[in-house]
């Protein structure tokens, strides 16, 4: 972000967007759960998970806003997220009946931590010196989203329906450019 912020002002809102982007993980767990539950018709629960998280954040809020202020908030924010965990697992086990889960959901995030780690260092050592503006941060940013995704197969962490999904996306994709430049 020092390029084209305040020096001052983008090593603040770094820590505060590196505390956002891994609350909204929660957010898009959360996000999906909610309109699962919404089409189950388990109002009551979602209504009363909604309330807690409520709670939470505002009580955070109250405690850490005036001593951290922007970075307590964002804080407060990730930390009222994590009864997400907790709902995915109420349900996995109570409402879809769903067992072994647990061992499922450990090995993808690992997967994930894993990935995005080595992603990370990737990006620091290799991808960062590179990054002199604005236009090669686009260029690079867009880039590294591809590159997520490769590395993502080379360490063989995607299944095969997901390799024949997106080989299929890309023959139907190509079958519409070629038709449409026709």
């Amino acid at each position: 972000m020092q390029y084209w912020l305040d020096e001052s002002f983008a090593l603040n809102a770094a820590s505060v967007l590196t505390i956002l982007a891994v609350t909204y993980f929660f957010v898009s767990l959360y996000t999906q759960l909610q309109n699962f539950l919404l089409g189950l018709g388990r109002t009551k629960f979602l209504a009363i998970s909604s309330f807690i998280m409520a709670v939470i954040n505002i009580v955070l809020l109250l405690i850490l806003l005036p001593r951290y202020g922007i970075v307590g908030a964002a804080w407060a924010y990730l930390i009222s997220l994590l009864p997400v965990i907790y709902m995915m697992y109420y349900l996995e086990k109570n409402i879809l009946k769903l067992t072994g889960q647990a061992k499922y959901n450990l090995l993808f995030y690992l997967k994930l931590l894993i990935t995005g780690t080595i992603f990370y260092l990737i990006i620091l050592w290799a991808i960062n010196p590179f990054i002199i503006g604005f236009k090669s941060l686009l260029l690079f940013g867009s880039f590294s989203v591809l590159m997520y995704l490769f590395l993502y197969y080379i360490l063989g962490f995607y299944e095969e329906e997901d390799i024949v999904l997106v080989r299929n996306y890309f023959k139907v994709l190509y079958e519409r450019l070629t038709s449409f430049i026709h």
